[in-house]
């Protein structure tokens, strides 16, 4: 293993020894045995070679050629990326109102599933297989249904970021999750206008605009080095808290545009999904820009926000250090390329 001198990898080595030593990690990191080892290692090899040649396919035979049967019929569109940190894209019409009504019904918590539901879940994720570089084995998803209330009270014009950020902001990496590297987020619900409820990137980087260091930006470095994920946390330091969410307060106010020198904002629209990573091509570490939270919303709103969250993780046969880790985060990585997405009309 490489000597880790960023005291950004050392909150992953700990979860890492955590896991790989006391019985607690046992089932998720079990001991293997020597011809188990050079199996691992001789997969992770053939992964490696796919990324060493992107031209080769991206995937072994499979029944899921949705996106591939678009892209060969030339019912496909091209997508840029709006954020090169973190690297972001936003799709509009990825569901039909019908499709996202099915999973409001459908996939609710603590609900019986429906075939519907299912089966627009199932759409979802063979789209992002389909969209996303390295083996289809390579990472696992993991999907929740989040339902947010509206707030009866108007939108205000400047809130205070406490106001404006009810659970505050976080990277997700959050609560342990540490080989999480790309995220989904899909609207079921929003006319992507006024009311609030917008997912708010205060650090993000539109495409165009010069990087440049702000306290926002330190703050969030400094709390990563702490192993801070989440601005709520008790042991997430008040002033740096304050002043990465007074970056998303600035957001909100300048929302005249969907992004900004000072973020990023997206807005609820119902069917479209921000694809964004938490985790940077270049080391594999977690991007400081990728601090994110949902804002409060407001009763002009409508009804309740609804939204899948989609996490992608790297499996854990894939590696056994940061080194190889990072390997997998770059192998798995758009790297700001542009993507291909069905047209809706195709989109079955």
């Amino acid at each position: 293993m490489r000597k880790i001198n960023n005291p950004l990898q050392w909150g992953f080595l700990r979860s890492f020894v955590t896991l790989a030593i006391f019985p607690v990690g046992a089932a998720f990191a079990p001991s293997i045995s020597a011809n188990q080892r050079i199996s691992r290692q001789a997969g992770f090899n053939k992964f490696k070679h796919l990324r060493r040649h992107p031209t080769n396919p991206l995937f072994s035979e499979t029944e899921n050629w949705t996106l591939r049967t678009a892209i060969s019929n030339g019912n496909a569109r091209s997508i840029s990326p709006v954020s090169r940190s973190p690297l972001m894209y936003v799709v509009d019409d990825l569901l039909s109102s019908q499709e996202c009504a099915d999973a409001i019904d459908g996939l609710r918590p603590n609900c019986q599933p429906t075939p519907e539901g299912q089966a627009v879940k199932k759409k979802i994720l063979q789209i992002l297989d389909d969209i996303l570089p390295g083996p289809p084995d390579m990472g696992r998803w993991l999907v929740r249904y989040i339902d947010y209330d509206t707030i009866e009270s108007p939108e205000p014009d400047a809130p205070k970021a406490e106001e404006l950020l009810p659970e505050g902001l976080h990277v997700d990496t959050n609560n342990s999750h540490l080989f999480r590297y790309v995220t989904a987020l899909i609207y079921l619900s929003g006319e992507g206008d006024a009311g609030g409820g917008a997912t708010v990137f205060p650090l993000a980087l539109p495409i165009g605009v010069r990087e440049a260091d702000t306290d926002g930006l330190s703050a969030a470095r400094t709390l990563l080095s702490n192993n801070v994920h989440h601005t709520r946390w008790t042991d997430a330091p008040a002033d740096l808290a304050g002043i990465l969410e007074g970056e998303a307060a600035k957001t909100f106010v300048c929302r005249g545009n969907s992004s900004s020198a000072s973020g990023i904002r997206v807005v609820p629209k119902r069917g479209r999904i921000c694809l964004f990573y938490t985790r940077t091509a270049e080391s594999g570490e977690i991007d400081p820009r990728s601090y994110h939270g949902p804002e409060a919303v407001y009763d002009s709103f409508g009804k309740t926000k609804t939204v899948l969250t989609a996490f992608r993780e790297i499996d854990r046969k894939y590696f056994d250090s940061f080194e190889e880790f990072s390997d997998c985060v770059k192998a798995g990585h758009l790297d700001g390329k542009e993507i291909k997405v069905p047209l809706l009309e195709h989109n079955v």
